[in-house]
């Protein structure tokens, strides 16, 4: 169950930017269900799969924005096609817009 786990953290930590990535694209790459992967992931991290994307992609993303990167690059680079989802789950994620958050850096 754990190597599943680590399976599935590295395909997203490996793949995170590509914005098609999804619970059902894992579980063809593991030879698994999705619903195996929903479980033993909430049960062993204490976060969906949905969740633990999220927060790779928004601390990746962070990252970028302290470098000075500009919002397509971000974009792009996060797994995100469109500005108003990205900005949307950065505030949803962090409490803050993009603005709030840089003046606090």
């Amino acid at each position: 169950i754990k190597s599943i786990v680590n399976t599935v953290i590295t395909i997203i930590n490996d793949n995170y930017q590509n914005p098609d990535l999804s619970l059902k694209m894992i579980a063809e790459m593991t030879g698994t269900t999705e619903t195996y992967i929903s479980h033993v992931f909430k049960d062993n991290l204490g976060t969906n799969y949905k969740q633990y994307l999220t927060h790779v992609r928004i601390e990746k993303a962070k990252k970028m924005l302290i470098q000075g990167c500009d919002m397509d690059e971000i974009l792009k680079a996060c797994g995100y096609i469109y500005s108003t989802s990205f900005r949307r789950l950065f505030h949803q994620y962090t409490g803050m817009t993009i603005s709030e958050w840089m003046r606090q850096q």
